[in-house]
């Protein structure tokens, strides 16, 4: 019986996630909720808070705009965020300063997001979120070192 009860329960589960992500896939869910949200705040009365705004905004992205927020995100856990009026380049050449490790990533970033948005060329969006995946590990390994470099120095301070 127990048995019986296993292979329920995870077949109830597997279907529950397939149905999931085709509901997700069929309707545009993630980017429907977001707005429907937004429209229900609007018709109670209320202005709709700003991480609900953020992610209406996300949700209209392109797909290499999204994955060139990488950058944005590596240089705010640097510690350096960028006002909105700074350029892409700009904004890369910042992460370079902070990072220089991840600078062939960063160029090869920015060249996708750049022919994407202004050339008729369609970036290559799979070298880019490769590009993003690796600038995201040497964001946290530059995050841990100092962090680990921080405590130490409390731990010897101390002393």
């Amino acid at each position: 019986m127990e048995l019986y009860r296993t292979i329920l329960f995870y077949t109830l589960l597997v279907l529950t996630v397939g149905l999931g992500f085709f509901m997700t896939r069929r309707y545009a869910l993630e980017e429907r909720i977001p707005v429907y949200l937004a429209s229900r705040y609007t018709k109670s009365g209320n202005t709709p808070p700003r991480w609900l705004n953020r992610w209406i905004r996300w949700t209209t992205l392109a797909s290499i705009e999204r994955t060139f927020q990488v950058i944005n995100i590596s240089l705010y856990w640097l510690g350096r965020p960028q006002p909105r009026h700074i350029t892409s380049q700009e904004r890369a050449q910042a992460l370079i300063e902070r990072l220089p490790s991840a600078e062939t990533q960063i160029q090869t970033l920015l060249q996708e997001y750049q022919s994407t948005i202004y050339t008729p060329r369609a970036g290559n969006l799979t070298t880019a979120r490769k590009a993003a995946s690796l600038i995201l590990l040497k964001t946290w390994q530059i995050r841990i070192k100092e962090a680990l470099q921080s405590l130490d120095y409390r731990y010897n301070q101390l002393r």
